[in-house]
């Protein structure tokens, strides 16, 4: 369920323009720019932290807070974004920065902060058979049909990844937000993959997706080791109308 567990109103908004959409200037009449925004004053307590996990595509966990940090006041996010796609091509990017104000008590004592942790994607696609190529997907000119010899239209893909978390947050040995030992610092991901439009309702995908950390697979705090690399093919059929 959506669960509200804060008694302060998230506020939260986005404008996104086609600056060229109606001019004659054809090209960029496919670009898009934007910008979100939202801010709560997110309170929590050890027993309700009101903090995030973060998880892989594969759904592996690689970065959590320590069980008694929680957050502590406003939570602040912007992303400014946008995409460009003209014929076959198809561009998008995004970057997101989160400061979270969180406290842990230590010992009766409450050690304060504000995190910055940042994010960002580039993602690239190409329609193979000639289709134009939109945010909303590809509309196949030759759908899929046994009786036509017809297969729909193939979109290939491909997209890099990063998020980095502030290094305040591993600060202080036992004392730190975050244990270093079991919690990734950074993540950089690269993926590929291959869209099959069946038709204008029916979608088929296919992706593999390679994750790298620094951090969060044991040894020390003063020296933790790397997380395992993480490889996962991931499959989906989509049905859209």
């Amino acid at each position: 369920g959506d669960i509200d567990n804060n008694i302060d109103e998230d506020f939260a908004g986005r404008i996104f323009a086609h600056p060229f959409q109606n001019t004659s200037i054809v090209p960029l009449q496919g670009l898009g720019i934007g910008f979100g925004a939202s801010y709560v004053d997110a309170g929590g307590s050890p027993e309700a932290p009101n903090l995030p996990n973060y998880r892989t595509s594969g759904q592996q966990r690689f970065f959590a807070y320590r069980g008694t940090t929680f957050s502590d006041g406003v939570r602040r996010r912007l992303s400014p974004q946008g995409y460009y796609y003209y014929g076959p091509f198809g561009l998008l990017w995004e970057y997101v920065n989160v400061a979270q104000e969180v406290a842990r008590n230590i010992d009766g004592v409450a050690r304060t902060d504000e995190l910055d942790h940042d994010a960002w994607q580039v993602a690239f696609s190409y329609v193979l058979t000639g289709e134009e190529s939109t945010y909303r997907g590809v509309k196949p000119n030759r759908p899929f049909s046994f009786q036509s010899g017809t297969y729909g239209a193939f979109e290939l893909k491909a997209r890099y990844s990063e998020i980095s978390l502030d290094e305040d947050t591993f600060a202080g040995g036992d004392d730190s937000f975050a244990d270093p030992t079991t919690a990734a610092e950074e993540a950089r991901a690269f993926a590929v993959g291959l869209n099959w439009y069946l038709n204008q309702n029916v979608k088929l995908v296919l992706d593999y997706e390679q994750t790298m950390f620094d951090g969060g697979g044991g040894g020390t705090a003063d020296a933790p080791k790397d997380l395992q690399d993480e490889k996962v093919v991931l499959g989906r059929l989509q049905l859209y109308f």
